[in-house]
């Protein structure tokens, strides 16, 4: 894929400057900085993924405590 961004002239010298210290073009850099966010994000959604419940995990969870609760009561005469 190919994307085209608009620097302003200070980012763009930062950029060439930095790709420069590390012996890299330019869009070998800016390349190897979205493979790095982007495997970040993958990280950090794998860490906290089982922590935050989907809403059909939610509903789910909702029924048993409505059929505990249902069973509860049956079972106190209610």
């Amino acid at each position: 894929m190919t994307i085209t961004i608009d620097l302003t002239p200070e980012d763009e010298a930062r950029l060439q400057q930095e790709a420069k210290r590390r012996s890299v073009e330019p869009a070998e850099y800016v390349q190897s900085l979205v493979q790095t966010a982007l495997q970040d994000r993958i990280s950090a959604y794998g860490k906290f993924k089982g922590l935050v419940p989907t809403v059909d995990e939610f509903l789910e969870e909702k029924q048993r405590e409505k059929a505990r609760e249902e069973a509860r009561a049956k079972a106190l005469g209610g």
